[in-house]
Parts: C-alpha cells; structure tokens; sequence
C-alpha cells in the first residue's frame, strides 16, 4: 500500500511540472506592433470605431498568447506583455515559440 501512495505521488508531482513547463512566453514580435483594443482593429491594422490604441511593442519582445480566433482570412491573438499591456494583434506578426 504505502508503495502504491509513493508512486502515485511520484506520478502526479511529475503531471504537476510538466503542466509548469508548458506555462510562459508564447511567441514573439516579428516586427514592431500597434496593440488594439479590439479584434476588428488588430485585424485591419488600424483604428475602426472609437476603438482605443492600448500600446505599442517592440519588435522581438516575447508576449503570451491568451486567446486566439480565427477569421476567414486572418487569424488575431489577444496578447499579454511583459508590461501587462492586454490587447488583440494579428497572429500572422507573431512567431510562436
């Protein structure tokens, strides 16, 4: 019996930081990026509809992809930066790491 405990245990602290690992940084700025605050803009690359600029990056800085949907044509990723700047892009200027 205790060897089963030991051994499930075993097992779950290794799903456990596995599960950590796949956590982080999703992808990274193919070029320098305007970040909108709704898909519509991030998919035309400009501001549509009183929509708001939420902030610029750089290029090449690492971001975490928190949703992604896909269009049509193009896809747009709700990103998050190192800054804590939340706002959609479109995927196509990410690379995904």
């Amino acid at each position: 019996m205790f060897l089963k405990t030991v051994l499930l245990a075993v097992i779950g602290f290794g799903l456990y930081f596995y599960y950590l690992s796949q956590l982080g940084p999703d992808a990274v700025t193919k070029r320098n990026l305007a970040i909108y605050q709704t898909m519509e803009s991030a998919l035309y690359n400009r501001l549509q509809h009183n929509d708001t600029l939420v902030g610029q990056i750089e290029a090449r800085e690492v971001v975490e992809i928190l949703s992604e949907h896909e269009g049509r044509t193009h896809s747009t990723c709700f990103i998050k930066t190192k800054s804590n700047l939340e706002g959609w892009v479109r995927c196509a200027d990410l690379k995904k790491i």
